[in-house]
């Protein structure tokens, strides 16, 4: 079923971004390769200085931006659930005041030079209101972001400010 999901995913990227895919310049794709030799199949885009790729591998639906250079700056991975989170994030949300709230999304984002960043995308039934908590792995909540009027898009802007 996740794999389903996934290519359903996928391909729902491909036919909304068809318009406006890019080929990513030689260099980034040649940085992309380092990383991930075996996939074949990536959708580019370019925003705010950074060129993003997206796709899939080992069943997950990845994001991966590098800079002009071809330096990697940000991977996203989004998790199925938040059961796929270690044990001292899944611990802190759950016993969190938004443990009750319905998890939307469950992002695992990796730096470079940073410990992972995990983040969870919560709301409410018939509640308007989304949050995004973001946790080190060891569970220590770093902050709560109000994404109720925003896409709550992970971009790097967002953590290399």
């Amino acid at each position: 079923m996740k794999r389903l999901l996934g290519f359903i995913f996928l391909m729902t990227i491909i036919a909304s971004t068809a318009l406006f895919a890019i080929d990513a310049p030689a260099n980034i794709q040649a940085a992309f390769k380092k990383y991930y030799p075996q996939v074949s199949l990536v959708i580019w885009s370019q925003d705010q200085g950074y060129y993003k790729g997206q796709f899939e591998f080992d069943g997950y639906n990845k994001s991966i931006w590098f800079n002009k250079q071809g330096q990697w700056v940000m991977e996203q991975t989004a998790l199925g659930s938040i059961d796929e989170a270690p044990t001292a994030v899944y611990n802190a949300f759950v016993s969190s005041e938004y443990g009750s709230w319905i998890v939307e999304t469950v992002t695992l984002v990796n730096f470079p030079k940073w410990q992972p960043i995990f983040v969870i995308k919560v709301g409410q039934n018939n509640v308007e209101g989304m949050n995004q908590m973001f946790y080190q792995p060891d569970g220590n909540l770093l902050k709560v972001v109000d994404v109720t009027n925003q896409y709550g898009i992970l971009e790097p802007n967002v953590f290399l400010q």
